[in-house]
This record gives structure tokens, sequence and C-alpha cells, in this order.
């Protein structure tokens, strides 16, 4: 009895004296303005985040940090492309550019959403990792205060750069939509300038069919022609130039817009410069010849 008694108070001395070791005699930093110490029993009791480093977390063993450092860039980066993008944002909208300079706008928002891309990209690879790590850290750090302080700068990163991928995303949907607008713009522009174009070389044409039939007028007051049936069928047979061809999309040599006296064989539409077009396909008949005038069929 006496020897079980002697064994429970030597164990409760040892207890006692680790107790004093670690809570009270042990102290750390002096308390500015206080005379006394921050004792670490009072750095548990007011959850220090001192009080729970270790080694393994405070070196960073699994080499965190590295990954932490590399979401700091993506972060960095997609700032950068959110401020490009609102300097060319707002120089759009206060200046008027002529077509080849929207169209240099155009390519430069592609390449801002591919580095937008290629940014989201690698947060995706930095959560994977971070998800990787947290893992390997619970299976394989002995230390559980380490474990436990991974654990929270690992979810805290990881949320981050989530938040971080969402707001790529909006500057991404925000990139598609001023690319969109300025394409819209861009096909306002060419069409315009193909409308005036085409009023241009109808004005030409015009002048042009006016001009011949007044030299066909002062060529017949000066002398007449006397032409037999055959060679009159001849002439409505043949065009007045030489003929040309152009191949197809499906390979096919096809004839030229070629100007006649009659409806030739062949022929699927009449031109607005009075060629006859042999197409056969609607898509882009009489292209370059004011567009068409009649379809033949």
């Amino acid at each position: 009895m006496k020897k079980r008694y002697s064994l429970i108070l030597f164990f409760l001395t040892i207890g006692l004296i680790i107790y004093f070791q670690l809570f009270v005699i042990e102290r750390s930093e002096y308390v500015a303005g206080e005379d006394r110490h921050y004792t670490l029993y009072e750095r548990h009791f007011n959850n220090d985040p001192d009080y729970f480093g270790t080694s393994a977390f405070k070196n960073d063993k699994y080499n965190l940090e590295k990954i932490i450092d590399e979401i700091w860039v993506r972060d960095h980066k997609s700032e950068e492309v959110r401020k490009k993008l609102k300097f060319l944002y707002d120089k759009l909208k206060t200046n008027v550019y002529e077509l080849n300079e929207y169209k240099l706008c155009i390519d430069t928002l592609e390449k801002y959403e591919k580095h937008l891309s290629q940014i989201s990209t690698n947060l995706s690879v930095d959560q994977r990792n971070l998800l990787e790590l947290k893992t390997y850290i619970s299976e394989n750090e002995n230390q559980v205060r380490s474990r436990l302080q991974y654990s929270v700068k690992i979810d805290f990163y990881y949320n981050m750069s989530i938040g971080i991928d969402s707001l790529i995303g909006e500057y991404s949907g925000f990139t598609n939509k001023l690319s969109a607008s300025v394409q819209e713009l861009v096909f306002d522009i060419e069409s315009e300038i193909d409308r005036r174009e085409t009023e241009r070389r109808l004005a030409r044409q015009k002048e042009f069919e006016k001009s011949l039939k007044l030299r066909q007028k002062q060529s017949r007051s000066v002398q007449s022609y006397s032409i037999d049936n055959n060679q009159f069928k001849q002439s409505t047979r043949e065009p007045r130039r030489s003929i040309d061809h152009y191949t197809n999309s499906f390979g096919e040599s096809v004839q030229s817009p070629t100007h006649y006296n009659k409806r030739p064989k062949g022929a699927t539409a009449i031109c607005n410069d009075g060629t006859y077009s042999f197409s056969r396909n609607r898509r882009g008949t009489c292209s370059g010849h004011g567009g068409v005038k009649t379809w033949l069929r």
C-alpha cells in the first residue's frame, strides 16, 4: 500500500514539475508596460498563433509558400489585364478610329482573352496542387499543430484562388462583349464602304452606257450597215468581247459574266451592268458587276 502511494506521489510530483515547466516557469517575450512576462499558458488561453506554431509549419517543410507565391503572381497578372481592358475601353468610348484601327483592337482583345484563359488554367493547377499538398500533409505530418496550421492556410489560399478565377471570368466576359461590339462596328463600317463602292460602280456603269449609246447613235448617223440573217444570228450568239472563265468552289470551270445581244444558252442571271452570268450557285452571283438584276432560273 505504501509502495502504491509512493508511486502515485512520484507521478504527481513529475506532473507538477512538467506543468510548471511548460506553463509557469518557462516564459517568452516581455509584455511592454507590465512588470511581468507572457507565459505559454497565457498564449494558449489567448489563442496566440505563435503558441501553435511548430517547426514544420514555421520552416514551411512542404513548400506551401511556393504555391502561394504563384497564386499572387496570377492575381497580379489578372489585375494587369484588367487595367489594360479598362484603358482600351475608355479609348474606344471617347475616340473614333479608322477601320484598320478597330481591327487592331479586335486582335488586341483576342490576346487579352488568351492571356486570361492561361491565367485561369494556371490557377486550376495551383488549386489541384493545394489539395494534393493538403492530403499529403494530413497523411505524413506527425505534428498535429503543423497539420492544423497548414490546413487553415491551404484552405484560405484555395478560396482566394477561386475568387481570383471568378474575377478572371468576369474580365473574360467583358473582353468578349467588347470584342463583339467592335466587330459589329467593323461590320457596319465595311457594309457602308461596300454600299458606297457599289453606288460609285453603278454610277460609272450608267455613265459608260450613256456614253456608249451616244457613240452608237453618232455612228449610225454617219453610215449604215447591211447585215444578212446569218451574220445577225452569229452576232447574237457570240459576246461582244473575249470570254473569260473562273473556277467555282466545286472546282468547275464557269464562264465569267459576259455581254450578249441576246440571252445565251446556259445563262442563269442578268447582272446590273448588263452582263449575263453563268453562275451555278446563287451565292456571289454578279459579284463585281453591280449585283443581280434578274434571275433567269
